[in-house]
Protein backbone atom coordinates (compact mmCIF):
# COMPACT_ATOMS: atom_id res chain seq x y z
CA UNK A 1 0.00 0.00 0.00
CA UNK A 2 1.27 3.46 -0.89
CA UNK A 3 2.40 5.60 2.07
CA UNK A 4 0.51 8.65 0.83
CA UNK A 5 -2.68 6.60 0.52
CA UNK A 6 -2.24 5.40 4.10
CA UNK A 7 -1.77 8.96 5.31
CA UNK A 8 -4.88 10.18 3.50
CA UNK A 9 -6.85 7.22 4.84
CA UNK A 10 -5.71 7.93 8.40
CA UNK A 11 -6.62 11.62 8.03
CA UNK A 12 -10.02 10.66 6.62
CA UNK A 13 -10.66 8.31 9.55
CA UNK A 14 -9.64 11.08 11.96
CA UNK A 15 -12.21 13.43 10.42
CA UNK A 16 -14.87 10.70 10.57
CA UNK A 17 -14.02 10.15 14.26
CA UNK A 18 -14.37 13.89 14.88
CA UNK A 19 -17.79 13.89 13.20
CA UNK A 20 -18.98 10.88 15.24
CA UNK A 21 -17.78 12.50 18.47
CA UNK A 22 -19.59 15.71 17.56
CA UNK A 23 -22.81 13.81 16.89
CA UNK A 24 -22.56 11.93 20.20
CA UNK A 25 -21.81 15.10 22.15
CA UNK A 26 -24.63 16.97 20.42
CA UNK A 27 -27.40 14.40 20.56
CA UNK A 28 -26.70 12.84 23.97
CA UNK A 29 -28.31 15.65 25.90
CA UNK A 30 -30.28 15.45 29.09
CA UNK A 31 -33.89 16.69 28.97
CA UNK A 32 -34.33 20.48 29.36
CA UNK A 33 -30.63 21.04 28.71
CA UNK A 34 -29.34 24.49 27.80
CA UNK A 35 -27.36 24.38 24.59
CA UNK A 36 -23.64 24.80 25.16
CA UNK A 37 -23.84 24.34 28.93
CA UNK A 38 -23.30 21.14 30.87
CA UNK A 39 -25.31 20.48 33.99
CA UNK A 40 -23.14 20.94 37.09
CA UNK A 41 -24.52 17.77 38.65
CA UNK A 42 -22.97 15.59 35.91
CA UNK A 43 -19.68 13.88 36.71
CA UNK A 44 -17.27 11.38 35.18
CA UNK A 45 -19.83 8.60 35.52
CA UNK A 46 -22.24 10.35 33.14
CA UNK A 47 -22.19 9.44 29.44
CA UNK A 48 -23.24 12.99 28.51
CA UNK A 49 -20.32 14.44 30.47
CA UNK A 50 -17.83 11.97 28.97
CA UNK A 51 -19.08 12.50 25.40
CA UNK A 52 -18.87 16.27 25.81
CA UNK A 53 -15.36 16.19 27.31
CA UNK A 54 -14.06 13.71 24.74
CA UNK A 55 -15.26 15.91 21.89
CA UNK A 56 -13.77 19.06 23.40
CA UNK A 57 -10.46 17.35 24.14
CA UNK A 58 -10.33 16.26 20.51
CA UNK A 59 -11.08 19.82 19.37
CA UNK A 60 -8.27 21.16 21.55
CA UNK A 61 -5.78 18.83 19.88
CA UNK A 62 -7.18 19.02 16.35
CA UNK A 63 -5.53 22.28 15.32
CA UNK A 64 -2.02 21.06 16.11
CA UNK A 65 -2.72 17.60 14.70
CA UNK A 66 -4.06 18.89 11.39
CA UNK A 67 -1.25 21.45 11.03
CA UNK A 68 1.29 18.69 11.62
CA UNK A 69 -0.31 16.52 8.94
CA UNK A 70 -0.35 19.35 6.43
CA UNK A 71 3.26 20.25 7.24
CA UNK A 72 4.31 16.63 6.75
CA UNK A 73 2.50 16.50 3.41
CA UNK A 74 4.30 19.65 2.27
CA UNK A 75 7.75 18.41 3.30
CA UNK A 76 7.64 14.77 2.30
CA UNK A 77 5.27 14.59 -0.59
CA UNK A 78 5.79 17.42 -3.10
CA UNK A 79 3.25 16.13 -5.58
CA UNK A 80 0.88 18.36 -7.56
CA UNK A 81 -1.94 16.57 -5.73
CA UNK A 82 -0.65 18.01 -2.45
CA UNK A 83 -0.83 21.53 -3.82
CA UNK A 84 -4.41 21.04 -4.97
CA UNK A 85 -5.25 19.57 -1.56
CA UNK A 86 -3.78 22.62 0.16
CA UNK A 87 -5.70 24.93 -2.18
CA UNK A 88 -8.87 23.08 -1.17
CA UNK A 89 -7.99 23.41 2.53
CA UNK A 90 -7.30 27.12 2.07
CA UNK A 91 -10.62 27.56 0.24
CA UNK A 92 -12.45 25.80 3.08
CA UNK A 93 -10.71 27.99 5.66
CA UNK A 94 -11.66 31.13 3.75
CA UNK A 95 -15.28 29.99 3.59
CA UNK A 96 -15.35 29.15 7.32
CA UNK A 97 -13.79 32.50 8.27
CA UNK A 98 -16.16 34.38 5.98
CA UNK A 99 -19.18 32.61 7.43
CA UNK A 100 -17.90 33.16 10.95
CA UNK A 101 -17.51 36.87 10.33
CA UNK A 102 -21.01 37.09 8.88
CA UNK A 103 -22.49 35.30 11.89
CA UNK A 104 -20.64 37.54 14.34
Amino acid sequence: MDLAYSAYTAFYLYLVMLLVQWMLATFSKVPNAISGKIDDSLSHGSFVFRAHRTFHNTLENSALFIRTILFAFILNYPSPRSYFFLIGVLANLVILVTLGLRLA
